[in-house]
């Protein structure tokens, strides 16, 4: 912590020692779901129901970080890193100033962006989403679109393993891209601007890998080009839905065509106007192993049969373009 904060020229965080309970009151509550889970018969372990144990031991280390002074937290074990970046095979970077020059000159240029315009239109954004036209997306956000991409500062998500020939992207390892996604996560409209925004990102990556000749023309392209968006369709009412086993949409072959089944929500992007495609989650295979019954199809807005209920809320806030 000592490092980074050094490394990052912020301020020393005197008391770290609350951060450390947090991190480990926060495992322990996610263990307390995993032994919950396990209770209803959602678990994808045999093992799930010795979650609770380890729950109350990470939930007293923590308590015994609070009762700790700082600084007394026990000897400091340096670690080596083997992430590293494309240029220098090695340890993992702890400053920009460890980067190949022509990423650190993405980097710059992506700053001098975010100076130049996003920070002065922020307030132009923030004033939209809490306008009746929220839904609609800002003209100006097509604008800074385009800037970007003159700028060569789009699709800097792709990572190098999937396009070893920087054909979509720019090439980046995920250390080199972390420091500029740490740049553009300091504005919460700036992403999208690069067209590095989920859940087009994760999606782009799915077809890049797996996507046929056909799909990629199709989807792939709009979507690299940011002409179009995309959502992900994963997440069930009735079933915990961040285990995937749990998923009960079914994805059924009939002939040359699969019907669908199935109601997702918390679907991000969904109510967004240009979004266009849906990767979809469901079982194919109910009699398949647990781990092997599901799979995932492309389905286009405009298929008959899918609808759009409502909305959802997230303490209150919605999640317009």
């Amino acid at each position: 912590m000592r490092e980074y904060c050094e490394r990052m020229n912020i301020p020393l965080i005197e008391n770290w020692n609350v951060y450390m309970a947090f991190i480990l009151f926060r495992v322990a509550a996610i263990l307390q779901g995993v032994y919950k889970r396990s209770l209803k018969g959602q678990e994808s372990s045999s093992d799930a129901q010795k979650m609770g144990l380890l729950a109350e031991t990470m939930a007293k280390a923590g308590w015994s970080f609070t009762q700790t002074k700082p600084g007394q937290s026990g000897a400091q074990n340096r670690r080596n890193y083997s992430t590293s970046t494309s240029h220098h095979p090695g340890f993992m970077p702890m400053s920009a100033n460890a980067l190949a020059d022509d990423v650190q000159d993405l980097l710059a240029t992506l700053q001098d962006f975010m100076k130049e315009h996003v920070y002065p239109n922020e307030s132009v954004f923030e004033e939209h989403q809490k306008s009746e036209d929220c839904w609609k997306p800002h003209p100006l956000m097509e604008q800074l679109k385009s800037k970007a991409k003159t700028a060569g500062l789009w699709n800097l998500f792709i990572p190098v393993e999937c396009d070893p020939s920087k054909v979509y992207g720019a090439g980046l390892t995920n250390v080199e891209y972390a420091f500029l996604c740490e740049e553009m996560g300091k504005s919460v409209y700036a992403p999208e601007m690069f067209n590095c925004s989920a859940p087009d990102t994760g999606n782009m990556e799915v077809l890049i890998k797996y996507g046929s000749q056909e799909q990629k023309e199709e989807w792939l392209q709009p979507l690299l080009d940011g002409r179009i968006r995309s959502c992900f369709a994963m997440t069930e009412p009735n079933v915990a839905s961040s285990d995937a086993t749990n998923i009960q949409a079914k994805i059924e072959q009939d002939g040359d065509f699969y019907i669908i089944n199935g109601r997702k929500w918390w679907t991000s992007g969904a109510l967004d106007p240009r979004c266009e495609i849906a990767v979809f989650m469901g079982k194919t295979d109910p009699s398949a192993a647990k781990h092997k019954q599901q799979s995932m199809v492309l389905v286009p807005f405009k298929t008959p049969g899918v609808e759009i209920i409502r909305h959802l809320s997230m303490f209150g806030y919605l999640d317009p373009p």
